[in-house]
């Protein structure tokens, strides 16, 4: 059984408070330059490349 101190306990509060700072940091990151690369991406005007939903296509089949 390990002894754990009072300073011990803090510290990896302190420890996870830095976890989820980074972690929100690169979620944040991550989102932003996914919204800079969506919009910034003007060459692709009206097309479908890079889509992978290409449009409405409804397709009959005969029984």
């Amino acid at each position: 059984m390990r002894i754990v101190w009072k300073g011990q306990v803090k510290r990896m509060g302190q420890g996870r408070k830095r976890v989820w700072l980074c972690l929100l940091v690169i979620v944040l990151a991550a989102v932003v330059t996914g919204t800079i690369y969506y919009y910034g991406n003007t060459d692709r005007q009206n097309s479908s490349e890079g889509v992978l939903i290409q449009g409405t296509e409804v397709q009959e089949y005969a029984v």
